[in-house]
């Protein structure tokens, strides 16, 4: 009978690259190849949410062969067709394909788990950035606004120090605005359905871009984008209630991929709106647009004047996720209490309160809620560790790193960080449900910016880092960290006991 045989090739962990072939057989004889991030049950497949492969026929006796695009797997599949007589490949590659970042220690520990949750962040992260920035080099490849806003442009200065992509991205997506003031939902395209945006992802763009000027201290893309910046800014306040806060934003709320409730007014989205009034003011001062910074400023004591009268439920001790007449369902996550002490909307008392219920008592989630409290996914975590981070709880904060980063992917095996927390299913809806997830996506690597930049504690003062505060975490492990700024690099190291921060000329260090 006629067989058609094939191999499958294990390349230990997902790369970008162009697969490059040297064939020798007879005229027709073809060879299929197919790309997988994983193996499910052993098995290969690539039906499944990344359904990429090539096909070469033969059309002389020997020919070389390369991909056109590259593409993102750890698995290749080769099968070989209508090959009647031997068919030799005398060679076969994988030519890799990432962005040129200058190398960086980042981060050193005697931890070993937490060692290996910095390589895989940082290894994600490199992967996500070729000609552009995607969110997964896996799937779409798409410049997701955003996944880089929130998580990778503070992830690519902690661990590369490098500012070339991340201003063409934000100019990019820039571009993108729509008469609405919204801006496209993927800036490496363009698409005319106005009406599918995501407001909150323009939102995380807008702080952004105030994070840009901060790291480099350039003012010529404030200037550039400052225009982009007001119309979202007015584009979202047109939605705002007696009370100040926004409510029933039309779009898409997205917040995460989590059971979060958004209708009416959200705690969340509100939150994070008042993260973006704070980088517009501080864009408008930049600007010397003194009508914009104080339209911030009186924007933002509204809302935190409303806030916790809206949201805060006593009995449960932590911010409701919405307040919506239609949905009549009390509904908690920790994202909107996240979001509520990362942007400065809790009280102390109440922040204590929140951090002890939900992450000092240890992980207590399963089946995605904690006590009918909506847990996280990667992505907003990221929410997470910035709140401790300012609550001055690094100590929670690397709990929270071993516990779902270590448990949940190092000691899974992962070398690169999975769109959500299981790659086989997703608790999205409250309800498991089977969907096959990525495996190298870049919005889950926040703590590669985090070991780097908040375990040392480390913030930038003046634009351009001329100025930062250093407060390392005093830990029970040594660890090492280098920063790199526009001056050179930073380095902290705590041996245990003390901290020794070494500077470059132009960087004033304050302790």
């Amino acid at each position: 009978g006629i067989r058609e045989p094939g191999v499958i090739l294990d390349f230990g962990s997902i790369i970008n690259a162009y697969v490059e072939l040297d064939l020798e057989g007879p005229p027709g004889a073809r060879l299929e190849i197919g790309y997988a991030e994983r193996l499910l049950d052993g098995e290969f497949s690539n039906v499944i949410e990344g359904q990429f492969a090539d096909s070469v026929t033969v059309g002389k006796s020997r020919v070389v062969w390369r991909a056109f695009a590259w593409k993102a797997f750890r698995f290749l599949r080769i099968r070989v067709r209508d090959a009647f007589s031997p068919l030799i490949v005398h060679d076969l590659r994988a030519i890799e394909t990432r962005y040129p970042f200058a190398t960086h220690e980042g981060f050193a520990s005697d931890d070993a788990e937490l060692s290996a949750i910095f390589e895989m962040c940082r290894y994600t992260t490199h992967l996500a950035c070729n000609e552009y920035i995607t969110d997964t080099p896996w799937r779409e490849q798409g410049q997701w606004l955003g996944d880089v806003s929130a998580v990778t442009l503070g992830s690519i200065y902690a661990c590369f120090g490098d500012t070339a992509l991340a201003r063409k991205f934000l100019t990019q997506s820039g571009a993108t605005q729509y008469p609405t003031g919204f801006l496209g939902n993927m800036t490496n395209t363009y698409s005319a359905l106005w009406q599918g945006v995501l407001p909150d992802f323009s939102l995380w763009w807008l702080m952004a871009l105030r994070d840009y000027y901060r790291y480099t201290g350039e003012t010529e893309i404030v200037h550039a984008l400052y225009g982009v910046a007001i119309r979202l800014v007015e584009a979202v306040l047109a939605y705002r209630g007696d009370d100040g806060l926004i409510t029933d934003m039309p779009y898409h709320v997205f917040i995460d991929w989590a059971d979060v409730g958004t209708t009416g007014t959200s705690a969340a989205f509100n939150a994070i709106v008042m993260g973006a009034l704070e980088a517009m003011e501080e864009l408008a001062a930049v600007r010397g647009d003194q009508f914009m910074a104080d339209r911030s400023v009186a924007a933002k004591a509204k809302i935190a004047e409303s806030f916790d009268k809206t949201f805060w439920i006593d009995d449960e001790s932590l911010f409701a996720d919405n307040v919506d007449a239609n949905a009549g369902v009390e509904r908690f996550s920790e994202h909107s209490n996240a979001a509520a002490i990362a942007f400065g909307l809790s009280t102390r008392d109440q922040t204590d309160s929140i951090i002890e219920r939900l992450w000092a008592r240890g992980d207590h989630f399963l089946a995605g809620t904690n006590n009918g409290v909506t847990e996280a996914n990667p992505f907003f975590t990221a929410v997470i560790l910035k709140a401790l981070t300012v609550s001055g709880r690094q100590d929670v904060a690397l709990r929270l790193l071993r516990d779902r980063w270590g448990r949940r992917m190092v000691n899974q095996g992962s070398s690169s960080t999975h769109e959500e927390w299981s790659v086989h299913g997703s608790w999205r809806s409250g309800e498991f449900t089977p969907i096959i997830r990525t495996m190298s996506h870049a919005w889950s690597a926040a703590p590669a910016q985090w070991l780097v930049q908040s375990l040392a504690g480390i913030e930038i003062l003046e634009p351009g880092c001329a100025a930062i505060c250093v407060r390392p975490a005093k830990t029970d492990f040594t660890w090492q960290v280098e920063f790199p700024t526009p001056y050179g690099s930073v380095r902290v190291d705590w041996n245990g006991s003390s901290a020794t921060v070494q500077s470059p000329d132009g960087v004033r260090v304050e302790r």
